[in-house]
């Protein structure tokens, strides 16, 4: 996963947590706070979920050496 895309969903958590933590003011009953750690948890998965399907195609094939292929003829 990109540096960038790591630095944003840090920030989104961070900002998340503080969020929820000023909202419900810290109170584990409240139900904002039961997705306390699932929303950054789906982000996170999101994004690799994301990323993976988005370099699917992309990923660089080793270099054929020669002298491994099958020879060919009769």
């Amino acid at each position: 996963m990109p540096d960038r895309w790591r630095r944003a969903l840090i920030v989104f958590t961070l900002v998340w947590m503080t969020f929820v933590t000023a909202v419900t003011g810290a109170d584990p009953a409240h139900p904002l706070f039961d997705g306390f750690f699932l929303v950054p948890l789906a982000a996170w998965i999101l994004a690799l979920l994301v990323h993976g399907l988005r370099n699917r195609g992309r990923q660089e094939r080793p270099p054929v050496n020669p002298d491994s292929r099958p020879p060919r003829g009769p």
